[in-house]
């Protein structure tokens, strides 16, 4: 059967994946547990599936299963993967967690992907993230679905370029000839950026301090450890933060006064070094852009303004 290609763009983060199809995206939390016995349940989430390798270009993973997602953390807070938690997160578990979000979305039996992904060092390891997904993958969803999917990897891109080119598009930037500084607030990182005239990338500067690091400073706070008698779980403290309800899971516990105290040293600390990094050209950039989930924390508009 010949499918027309489809051209997509995929970001395996430290926090979610996303994947873009036809101008639909995909979000999912950026979880993985690998199956190694029979799971009785798996759990019905819009944003987590089951997969199962059968064959393809990965015969590293043939007749291996996982699940991803929402669904990876219901089987097991305890013990799933997180792409945050290990440094190459990005290239062990992409192939595996983009396949994940494929399974998420309306069901095909054959997927013909042309596809644009990015990550935090394009050149350090743009070759090797192109090498893990790219192939044919015959794989099963959710136990009973079979899709043929072809994936051809066009280009590997640094992580922010595309909010450049969406804030260039919505005339929020102009990048011809002028300089323009980018913090991407991510998961895992807080990136700065100095993009040059039409998009070129002139220097980079990555940090560890993410928002993960807040959410381990609020799981770890000692109202939050009273309240538990353990230290949180950062999985349901994110989730509180995304749907800002600030409520700890089911608990009905409410961690909003601790998020208020642990929010500006978190953002001191890491835009005070991110933009150290970028000094040298702060006095002769057009816009300082700042994007990633970060950006969209309760109240850290006005911590960087």
């Amino acid at each position: 059967m010949n499918i027309s290609p489809v051209i997509c763009g995929f970001d395996g983060g430290n926090g979610s994946t996303k994947l873009v199809i036809d101008g639909v995206e995909k979000r999912c939390p950026a979880c993985y547990y690998p199956l190694h016995n029979n799971i009785h349940d798996v759990a019905d989430v819009p944003d987590g599936a089951l997969v199962e390798y059968l064959e393809g270009s990965r015969t590293d993973l043939e007749g291996s299963r996982w699940l991803t997602g929402s669904a990876a953390w219901n089987a097991s807070p305890l013990s799933v993967l997180r792409v945050v938690d290990d440094r190459h997160g990005k290239l062990n578990f992409g192939l595996q967690l983009l396949l994940g979000a494929i399974g998420c979305l309306p069901y095909q039996p054959v997927w013909n992907l042309l596809l644009v992904a990015s990550i935090q060092d394009a050149e350090a390891f743009g070759t090797r993230l192109a090498a893990t997904l790219d192939g044919s993958h015959k794989v099963r969803f959710q136990g009973s679905r079979v899709s043929n999917i072809s994936i051809r990897v066009l280009q590997v891109v640094e992580e922010g370029l595309g909010a450049l080119v969406e804030a260039t598009a919505l005339n929020v930037l102009d990048v011809r000839g002028r300089q323009n500084i980018l913090l991407d607030l991510g998961h895992g990182t807080t990136i700065a950026s100095v993009f040059g005239s039409g998009g070129r990338l002139i220097h980079r500067s990555v940090g560890s301090g993410g928002v993960d690091a807040l959410l381990g400073n609020i799981a770890a706070h000692i109202e939050t450890r009273q309240y538990l008698a353990r230290q949180g779980d950062t999985e349901l403290l994110r989730l509180g933060l995304e749907n800002g309800s600030f409520l700890y899971g089911t608990t009905g516990w409410s961690f909003a006064s601790i998020y208020q105290k642990e929010l500006p040293p978190w953002a001191r600390d890491n835009l005070a070094i991110a933009l150290k990094s970028v000094d040298a050209w702060r006095e002769s950039a057009a816009a300082i852009l700042a994007v990633g989930g970060g950006a969209q924390l309760p109240g850290i508009a006005a911590l960087l303004a």
